[in-house]
C-alpha cells in the first residue's frame, strides 16, 4: 500500500538516504550553488512536473525553500489536468513539497529533544517559535490548499468523502501530520494573538471551513487514526494532541 512510503523530510523517524554521486551534485546545484539568475527565478528552472519526475524534483530541492515552492507550484499546474491515480499521487507529493517550501521540516529536526518528550506546552511553543523562521508560509499554504481536495466537515468518526479519502489513503501519517502542523502555522501567522488562538483551538468550531486551519484539522484526524491503528505513539502523533488538532470526542480506534 502507498502508506508505507516514508517522506524524506523525517530522518528523526529513522529515514536514511544514500545519494549517488550524480544525484548529490544535482542536489547541491539546486540547494547551494544556484546562479544569481536561477536564485531570482526558481520557477524558470523547474521543469513541468509529472508523476514520473515529481519525487526526484522534491528530493533535489528539499533543502531550498524557494526552489521547493517552485516545485509545489508546478505540482499545482500538473494536478489541474490530472485524473485518477495520477491526481492522488500529485496531491500526496504536494504535502512534502509544501513542508519543504516553508522549512517546517528543519524546525522539527532542530527540536528533536522537545519532540521526543513532547507535551502540550512544548508542542505549542515549537509551532509558535517556528513561525518566525518559516519561509513562504502563506504562499505554501495557499498553493497546497489549491491542490488538495476540500475536506469534509470535521466529525468523528470521519465523514466519508470519495475525493478526500482517495487522497489521504495514498499518504502516510507522517506526511499528513507535518502538513497539518504547517497549515495550522499558516493560520496562526494571520492572527493578532497566535498564542490565544492555539490555546482556544477547537477543530469542530472553526469559523471558516475554507481556512488552512480546517484543512489542518482534517489531515490531523486521518493521521491520528493511521498512527493509532498501527500503535505508533511517536513524537508526530503526540504533536497532534499538543496542538489541539483532534476533536474532543476522538477515541483510539
Amino acid at each position: 500500500m502507498a502508506k508505507v512510503k516514508i517522506p524524506r523530510v523525517f530522518p528523526i523517524l529513522g529515514v536514511v538516504l544514500i545519494w549517488g554521486g550524480l544525484f548529490v551534485s544535482c542536489t547541491e546545484f539546486f540547494s547551494t550553488s544556484l546562479a544569481p539568475w536561477a536564485a531570482r527565478n526558481p520557477d524558470n528552472i523547474i521543469p513541468a512536473v509529472t508523476t514520473g519526475n515529481v519525487d526526484e524534483l522534491i528530493a533535489m530541492t528539499e533543502n531550498n525553500p524557494d526552489m521547493s515552492l517552485a516545485v509545489l507550484k508546478k505540482i499545482e499546474d500538473a494536478a489541474k489536468n490530472a485524473t485518477g491515480d495520477a491526481k492522488t499521487a500529485l496531491q500526496t507529493a504536494a504535502l512534502e513539497a509544501a513542508v519543504n517550501a516553508t522549512g517546517m521540516g528543519s524546525a522539527v529536526l532542530n527540536n528533536v529533544d522537545k519532540l521526543v518528550t513532547v507535551d502540550e506546552d512544548n508542542a505549542k511553543k515549537l509551532v509558535l517559535d517556528a513561525i518566525h523562521d518559516m519561509k513562504n508560509l502563506d504562499a505554501s499554504c495557499k498553493t497546497l490548499m489549491g491542490i488538495l481536495p476540500p475536506p469534509p466537515p470535521i466529525t468523528y468518526p470521519p465523514t466519508p468523502d470519495p475525493a478526500f479519502d482517495a487522497f489521504t489513503a495514498n499518504a502516510n501519517p507522517d506526511e499528513l501530520a507535518m502538513a497539518a502542523a504547517m497549515l495550522l502555522a499558516g493560520e496562526l501567522n494571520k492572527q493578532d494573538d497566535p498564542e490565544a488562538y492555539i490555546n482556544d483551538f477547537d477543530p469542530k468550531n472553526i469559523n471558516d471551513p475554507e481556512s488552512s486551519a480546517n484543512l489542518a484539522a482534517a489531515l490531523a484526524l486521518v493521521a491520528a487514526i493511521d498512527y493509532d491503528t498501527i500503535e505508533d505513539n511517536g513524537p508526530l502523533r503526540q504533536l497532534l494532541d499538543g496542538l489541539h488538532l483532534l476533536p474532543d470526542d476522538y477515541v483510539h480506534p
